[in-house]
């Protein structure tokens, strides 16, 4: 990855709260739906996708890449 691109991916988690590694693979574009489940990954959670302060666990751990 570019230096520039890798500028870009640090920013954007810095902003969204999401991973880089995640944010690289999905060639800085992730999807509403997607965002969704990533953003509380790490505590075993997903937001809501009309309501964000609903919050729920995730049953499925494994993430879909293009």
């Amino acid at each position: 990855m570019g230096e520039e691109r890798a500028g870009v991916a640090t920013r954007l988690a810095e902003l969204t709260g999401l991973s880089e590694r995640y944010l690289e693979q999905t060639h800085l574009r992730p999807e509403i739906f997607r965002f969704a489940k990533e953003l509380l990954r790490d505590h075993g959670l997903t937001i809501g996708r009309l309501d964000s302060s609903d919050f729920s666990y995730i049953f499925e751990d494994a993430v879909e890449l293009d």
